[in-house]
């Protein structure tokens, strides 16, 4: 099966195909380089020409949907475990993703059914898994709704 190559909307010759595995620049082939990220645990991939380092991400992102409308915008993952293929790519505000589990909130039914799933003996961390926020967030709300208790 061939995979789609599209040229980039702005440096002439350059072309990558939809899952960024390739990357030509009139017709040869640039070397991809892949660094890993200590923040996200994670290989960031790269191609260095024009003495510029560009990710992998962008270029698939700029080749299939476009330049970014702003310079606040960047190429985000989808899901980060699933590659660097034009569908997992979009562009997204400098920080911010698509239903990021972190900024969920709590309620106070939550933080019942914790506190009593904690009083029957379960650990916080099987608990956690089982609700959409991480447990720094429900420390948040836990002092928030623990000082209505008193």
């Amino acid at each position: 099966m061939n995979k789609e190559f599209r040229y980039h909307p702005v440096i002439d010759g350059l072309k990558v195909n939809e899952d960024g595995t390739e990357v030509l620049l009139n017709g040869n082939k640039l070397t991809i380089k892949e660094f890993y990220v200590a923040e996200t645990k994670r290989v960031r991939r790269n191609v260095n020409f024009l003495s510029r380092n560009i990710t992998i991400t962008r270029l698939v992102c700029e080749c299939f949907h476009g330049l970014a409308e702003n310079k606040g915008l960047s190429a985000t993952l989808i899901d980060p475990t699933k590659g660097d293929h034009y569908t997992n790519i979009y562009w997204a505000k400098r920080g911010m993703k698509i239903n990021p589990i972190r900024h969920r909130k709590v309620t106070e039914e939550n933080h019942k059914e914790i506190q009593e799933r904690l009083a029957s003996g379960e650990k916080m961390k099987d608990i956690i898994k089982d609700f959409p926020f991480t447990n720094a967030t429900y420390c948040i709300y836990k002092r928030l709704y623990g000082k209505k208790e008193k």
